[in-house]
């Protein structure tokens, strides 16, 4: 079983990162931006989805990934809340949506 001090450890640099994601996106720009968003937001996703694992698999609750949202369920009753692991996703494919369509492009050509 884990610890709770380790979950509560890992979702206060999960809030830290997405503070620092939001100061980057709010005074970087260009190539730079893309690649520091990139790296923090990947390792945002990272720990976020590591912190539901491990909720999941040592908790009496049972959590639902929907499109967007999450949705954490108990004997006593539900909460649902935005996915920020889901939002980080749709925020680097606009971030690098130029290059992608590039990418599509080049191979259906």
């Amino acid at each position: 079983m884990v610890s709770i001090s380790l979950v509560y450890e890992l979702s206060s640099i999960v809030g830290v990162l997405i503070l620092i994601l939001l100061l980057v996106a709010s005074f970087l720009k260009g190539g730079l931006l893309k690649i520091v968003f990139t790296t923090l937001g990947t390792l945002t996703i990272l720990l976020h989805y590591t912190i539901i694992y491990l909720v999941e698999t040592s908790r009496s609750l049972n959590l639902i990934i929907l499109p967007l949202l999450l949705v954490e369920s108990t004997s006593k009753g539900s909460t649902i809340y935005p996915d920020v692991g889901q939002l980080i996703i749709l925020g680097e494919i606009l971030l690098w949506r130029n290059e992608i369509v590039g990418l599509i492009k080049r191979r259906v050509s």
